[in-house]
């Protein structure tokens, strides 16, 4: 039984015996700590799950390291016909209908904006042809059932897959907070001082996530992790704001400092209860992912979220990390602090004796984290140019890389050739092995001329892939226009424009000798 102290304490306290419940929590829960903290929740707390339905592998995914050997087989990332022979011309010239549409910066820098007051004022009835098309192009089903056919494709070209449902809750009008006294509110020293403030969090009941439809959300990871366990190195991927409302993530967000664990007497006793049941969650998820051997990471969202969620996922990784990196943070290599944060993980691992294991992306709300920082007159807590967010992708991935050996994981997640190029030399001087530890990542329908060759050459490689139904992950689908438009990633967008269009005309005379214009 999970949290059994917690829940006789919480049963006294709901029953109005709130001294002893107090008590309870400045004394701890074992050992006489003076706080109600991370390791008395771990050590008294957290048991193991063992009724999850879960395929048992006997050994880890550290127990057979592959040995490194020298390659001749360098990635070519120009080949196009290699990179779309897996593609059928329909889905050639669907991507580059849908490249060239985010392409138009009034749609791409709006389409947040658009989501939301199309969901305002016609609900579910607006998935049209548009975000439809989106859809298809972005996410692998609607259903769990529905992925097969994506899973077999990318199976078939030498592509893992990470399943996510893409589902996820934000706060409403994150960025006009509506007192005075909450824009002053700060986070704390050091490491996150560089966005501290954070967005009211009286909510609206129409913005606020039953617990039902978290516990919902349970079993639907749970599909996700079971499938990935089937497979050799399997990886899930959740999202934390699947598991918690919003509202209390920011709360338990407020109370997070770098290198020190919340002191959670502070918090209502509602809001422990909830936070009771999202680490509950949190801890069936990674147990079962644990037990089938699949790396689960969990992905980083808005930075007024992201301290509770860096403490979460440290919990999680101090109880399942001990052998091997079972649970990945995600780090935003946009932020200007993220690299700190990196380094300071490092760091909490190797003193703890636990394996690190790393998720790097250059980030996913960029519009909306800028706007934000300008309502309320705080430091943009994003790189100014794209040029420093590349170059601190690269310090990022230059930090981790030299703990592989020493049974760290990364996954490289990342579009930009460049920077991959950066990590497969890298490897080659470290004499890691392609399938040793270091891991590439894009997301479905994105850079398809980096995954196969990537895949084509023997490195661990794999497809983000979300689902779930059309209106639950159009905030998911809309970020994929802003990332494909070229105030974002300029380059790279008009070379896959360029690759699809020549791969195009290589299979069909006509457009070949015709004079069709799209825009390449």
């Amino acid at each position: 039984m999970a949290f059994p102290l917690f829940r006789a304490s919480l049963a006294s306290a709901l029953a109005g015996n709130s001294r002893s419940y107090s008590l309870l929590l400045r004394k701890g829960a074992v050992g006489g700590q003076h706080s109600f903290g991370a390791s008395s929740l771990l050590s008294a707390s957290l048991q193991p799950h063992t009724h999850l339905p879960v395929r048992q592998v006997s050994a880890s995914p550290a127990s057979s390291r592959p040995t490194y050997a020298p390659s001749s087989n360098p990635v070519n990332f120009d080949d196009y016909r290699a990179a779309f022979k897996h593609h059928t011309t329909g889905e050639l010239l669907r991507a580059l209908f849908i490249l060239k549409l985010c392409s138009f910066s009034l749609i791409s820098s709006n389409s947040e904006r658009i989501v939301s007051t199309l969901k305002k004022y016609f609900g579910k009835q607006f998935t049209g042809l548009a975000f439809t098309l989106l859809h298809r192009h972005f996410a692998g089903g609607e259903r769990f059932e529905d992925l097969s056919t994506t899973l077999d494709k990318l199976e078939k070209a030498g592509v893992g897959a990470i399943l996510d449902y893409a589902a996820e809750a934000d706060i409403e009008g994150a960025s006009q907070p509506s007192s005075t006294e909450d824009a002053h509110t700060s986070l704390g020293p050091p490491l996150y001082v560089e966005h501290p403030f954070f967005p009211e969090t009286k909510m609206d009941a129409t913005s606020t996530l039953a617990e039902r439809e978290l516990d919902a959300n349970v079993a639907i990871f749970l599909e996700s992790v079971q499938a990935a366990a089937t497979r050799k190195n399997g990886f899930a991927a959740i999202k934390v704001t699947g598991l918690i409302e919003p509202e209390d993530l920011i709360t338990l967000a407020r109370l997070c400092k770098p290198a020190s664990d919340p002191v959670l007497t502070e918090l209502p006793v509602p809001t422990l209860a909830r936070l009771h049941r999202c680490m509950a969650r949190l801890d069936r998820i990674a147990q079962a992912s644990h037990s089938g051997k699949v790396r689960l990471m969990v992905d980083a969202e808005q930075t007024y979220f992201q301290p509770a969620i860096d403490w979460l996922v440290r919990l999680m990784q101090r109880k399942y990390n001990t052998h091997w990196p079972a649970v990945f943070n995600t780090y935003q290599c946009y932020l200007t602090d993220s690299h700190a944060r990196l380094t300071a993980d490092l760091a909490d691992c190797a003193k703890r004796g636990i394996k690190f294991g790393a998720k790097l992306v250059r980030g996913a709300y960029l519009y909306q984290e800028r706007e934000r920082a300008m309502d309320l007159s705080y430091p943009d807590p994003i790189f100014t140019t794209i040029d420093g967010t590349h170059a601190n992708y690269d310090k990022c991935a230059a930090e981790v890389l030299p703990h592989v050996a020493r049974g760290a994981n990364v996954m490289i997640a990342s579009h930009n050739e460049h920077s991959i190029a950066k990590v497969t030399a890298a490897m080659e001087s470290l004499q890691i092995p392609r399938d040793g530890g270091v891991f590439f990542g894009q997301l479905l329908g994105m850079a398809d001329h980096v995954t196969f060759p990537l895949g084509a050459t023997r490195y661990a490689v794999y497809k983000y892939v979300p689902y779930g139904p059309v209106y639950e992950v159009v905030a998911y689908l809309s970020r994929r226009v802003q990332e494909n438009s070229s105030v974002t990633g300029g380059e790279p967008i008009r070379k896959a424009r360029t690759m699809l269009w020549r791969e195009l005309c290589r299979r069909n005379l006509f457009l070949r000798l015709g004079r069709m214009n799209f825009g390449v």
